[in-house]
């Protein structure tokens, strides 16, 4: 069956590629940590910067320019860079790997650069297959579908096709 587990020859489960992901991820954020901060230090000392208006200096005061996935709008396209993992620091966001991926990416309709965040477990495990994959960078739109409890499950799917003049 599919869904049996392993069995090393020791009679030890052998290890579900899952849990062998979330020790790769929590190893990988361990060590990226201090690349996501300077990185993400960086940007809004840019942003500081670079500022010219009020407005834009206190645009750039906020969360170091980090977007979280969950607060894109539904539709909103985005090019994919690359990522890093870091060590989850949130409890009320906590999943059961520990970490959360900053993402390097561009809204494809401004054209603004942008790191967002998230903990999804499987755009957690979905980033890094593409990383394997060497398929980066990668355009995606986000989906969000209300479940019955109220909360927003979201989920990165392909950009919706566009007409072309013949």
């Amino acid at each position: 069956m599919a869904d049996e587990i392993q069995v090393k020859a020791e009679n030890i489960p052998a290890k579900r590629p899952v849990d062998k992901f979330a020790e790769y991820a929590m190893d990988r954020a361990e060590m990226e940590a201090p690349l996501v901060a300077q990185e993400l230090g960086t940007a809004q000392g840019e942003a500081i910067l670079t500022a010219t208006t009020p407005e834009e200096l206190e645009k750039a005061m906020e969360m170091a320019g980090l977007v979280g996935l969950r607060d894109l709008e539904d539709g909103t396209e985005i090019e994919i860079r690359g990522f890093h993992f870091a060590p989850g620091t949130r409890s009320d966001f906590r999943n059961r790997f520990g970490v959360f991926a900053v993402m390097d990416c561009v809204i494809i309709e401004t054209g603004r650069e942008v790191a967002i965040d998230t903990g999804v477990e499987r755009i957690l495990m979905w980033l890094r297959a593409y990383e394997v994959m060497g398929a980066y960078p990668i355009q995606r739109r986000v989906s969000k579908v209300q479940t019955g409890s109220g909360n927003d499950m979201i989920t990165l799917l392909p950009l919706k096709k566009r007409p072309v003049k013949p």
